[in-house]
C-alpha cells in the first residue's frame, strides 16, 4: 500500500511539474488546444471548434435580406462525386449559378442554418475589408508602411513592408506557418490567449516582395493595422460592412483569443454556406451589390492576378491556367471553399472535416475533382 502511495505521490508531483513548466515556458496554451482537440475526438482543428472559443458575434441584416432562390433546373451531381464528398466528411455543398441555386446538399445532419469554421478564408475577408477601408480613405493605400500603423514590428526590413505585402504573402515575416508543431508560433497564436501579441513579436528579416511564403502572421497583422485605422474591431467592421449590406441571414462568430479579447482574424470566420456564397457572389459580381459598389471592380481583378507564385495573389488562391476559364477561390483548413468560375458565372462553397493531398504542389486534388465535376455538368 505504501508503494502504492509513493508512485501515485510521485506521479502528481511530476505532472505538477510538467504544468508548473508549462506556464513557465509559455506553453500553457497547449492545455487549451488538448482540450478543444483531443478530448472532441480529433487530432487537428475542425470546422465546429467555435464553440468551444470566446467568439465575437455578427449580426446579420434586420431588414434586407438577399434571398438566394433555387433555380427551375437542378444539377443531378453523380453517385460517384457525391461518394468522393461523403469520403470526405462534408458538412455542405452548394452551387449558385446566375445568382440561383442550382445543387444544395447537406450531410452529416448539417442544414443550411447551420455554421461553419472558415478557418483561412477568413485571410480574403480581412483583405477585403482593407480594401473597403482604403475607399473609405481611412487607409491611404495599399503601398502604406505598415510599420505606420504598427510601431511595434521589428526586423531588419520593418520599415520596408506595406500593407500589400502582407496581403499577398510576401512580407518576408520570420514565421514557420506548421499545422502540426503543438509548440510552433501557428499554435501558440491559434490556441493562446495573446494572439496580437505573438504576432507583432515576430520579425521581418527577409526583404519583403521577393518571396511568396503562406504565413497565417501576415495576415493576423494586416488586421491588426486596419483595426488601428478604423477604431473598430475585425468582427464590427464585417458586421457592418459586409453582413449588413449583403443581406446576410444567419448569424456568424469570430474567434477571440479569450474572454473580451482579440478576434483571431487570420482563421475563424464561423457563418452559414449561404452566407459564405453571398461573400462568393460579391467577388464574382464585380463588387456590386444591389445596385451599390462596395468594392472597387479593378481592385478585385488585381486580387485575382498571381503575384511571386502561380497559386496566389493577394489573399485568393488561383489556378488562372488549369482550366477553360481564370478560377480563383477562398480557401481554408481541411477543404473550406468558395470558388469562382467567373465565365461560367458560378459560385461554389464546400465546408467539410477532411481533404485530399496536393499532387500539384498547389492545389488539393478534391478542389479539382469539385472543379472540374462541376464544369462538366455545366
Amino acid at each position: 500500500m505504501n508503494r502504492v502511495k509513493s508512485i501515485l505521490m510521485y506521479s502528481f508531483l511530476t505532472l505538477l511539474v510538467l504544468v508548473a513548466g508549462f506556464y513557465i515556458t509559455g506553453y500553457d496554451y497547449l492545455f487549451k488546444g488538448i482540450r478543444i482537440v483531443y478530448f472532441n475526438g480529433f487530432n487537428s482543428s475542425f470546422v465546429h471548434d467555435f464553440l468551444y472559443f470566446d467568439r465575437d458575434t455578427i449580426q446579420p441584416s434586420e431588414h434586407k435580406v438577399y434571398a438566394l432562390t433555387y433555380a427551375e433546373e437542378q444539377l443531378t451531381l453523380p453517385d460517384t462525386f457525391l461518394g468522393v464528398l461523403e469520403d470526405l466528411k462534408t458538412a455542405s455543398f452548394l452551387v449558385i449559378k446566375d445568382n440561383k441555386i442550382i445543387a444544395e446538399r447537406y450531410f452529416q445532419g448539417y442544414k443550411a442554418d447551420t455554421v461553419t469554421n472558415s478557418f483561412s478564408m477568413a485571410k480574403t475577408v480581412v483583405t477585403l475589408l482593407t480594401q473597403m477601408a482604403i475607399q473609405k480613405h481611412l487607409i491611404s493605400s495599399w503601398n502604406t508602411p505598415a510599420k505606420s500603423l504598427l510601431p511595434e514590428i521589428s526586423g531588419t526590413f520593418k520599415n520596408q513592408v506595406t500593407l500589400f505585402h502582407l496581403s499577398a504573402m510576401c512580407s518576408g515575416l520570420d514565421w514557420d506557418e506548421n499545422y502540426k508543431n503543438p509548440f510552433g508560433v501557428t499554435a501558440k497564436a491559434y490556441y493562446g490567449d495573446r494572439t496580437n501579441e505573438v504576432c507583432l513579436n515576430q520579425p521581418f528579416n527577409e526583404e519583403p516582395g521577393k518571396k511568396y511564403i503562406y504565413q497565417s502572421g501576415n495576415t493576423q497583422l494586416l488586421a491588426i493595422a486596419l483595426e488601428i485605422a478604423t477604431g473598430k474591431k475585425i468582427s464590427e467592421l464585417a458586421e457592418e460592412w459586409l453582413w449588413k449590406p449583403l443581406g446576410m441571414e444567419r448569424s456568424a462568430y469570430w474567434h477571440l483569443d479569450k474572454a473580451n479579447g482579440d478576434n483571431i482574424a487570420y482563421c475563424c470566420l464561423s457563418a452559414s454556406s449561404r452566407d459564405f456564397a453571398r461573400l462568393g457572389l460579391l467577388v464574382l459580381n464585380h463588387g456590386k451589390w444591389a445596385g451599390e459598389q462596395l468594392i472597387d471592380s479593378a481592385f478585385l481583378w488585381r486580387a485575382r492576378q498571381p503575384f511571386l507564385a502561380p497559386q496566389y495573389g493577394q489573399s485568393f488562391w488561383l489556378a488562372n491556367d488549369q482550366y477553360d476559364e481564370p478560377v480563383a477561390y477562398f480557401r481554408g483548413h481541411t477543404g473550406q471553399y468558395i470558388i469562382l468560375l467567373p465565365e461560367s458565372h458560378v459560385v461554389i462553397v464546400r465546408t467539410g472535416y477532411k481533404t485530399l493531398p496536393q499532387t500539384d504542389g498547389m492545389h488539393h486534388d478534391d478542389f479539382h475533382i469539385i472543379v472540374s465535376t462541376i464544369k462538366s455538368l455545366l
